[in-house]
């Protein structure tokens, strides 16, 4: 046992309080990706595209377009084919590419759930990430 009970204190809550930190900030970017998950998708219902960048809907959304992670707007892109890509890098700060993980702590922040995604693209154990995830 540390000698100075203030150090054994913080030793002992700190993790406490990170840990509360770390799932306040998922819940606000989960909350954030959905209302911009919707807004990209009214976009493209109302104009036949998608917005070209998160910026385009600043008006609209103001700060619900900022990952509280980075303190940056989500990660956005668009593809002709594919569709758009939108995430949060999420706890680990890392940009997977708008990769799930099985291990919530890897892996990137999106508006939808494992189980939203075909099979193929579920993240599993034994791979450690799924393909990148584009979404309609």
């Amino acid at each position: 046992m540390p000698t100075n009970p203030k150090r054994f204190l913080n030793q002992l809550l700190l993790p406490v309080f990170d840990f509360s930190t770390k799932q306040e900030q998922s819940s606000i970017a989960t909350l954030r990706l959905l209302g911009c998950y919707a807004a990209i998708r009214r976009y493209h219902q109302q104009r036949g595209a998608y917005p070209p960048s998160l910026e385009a809907l600043r008006p609209e959304l103001g700060e619900m377009i900022i990952d509280p992670f980075t303190g940056k707007p989500f990660v956005y892109r668009t593809h002709p084919k594919r569709g758009f890509q939108l995430y949060s890098v999420g706890e680990n700060l890392n940009d997977d590419g708008g990769r799930l993980s099985a291990n919530r702590r890897q892996g990137d922040l999106l508006p939808i759930t494992e189980d939203a995604l075909p099979e193929g693209q579920r993240p599993s154990q034994a791979r450690l990430s799924s393909p990148p995830v584009w979404l309609r």
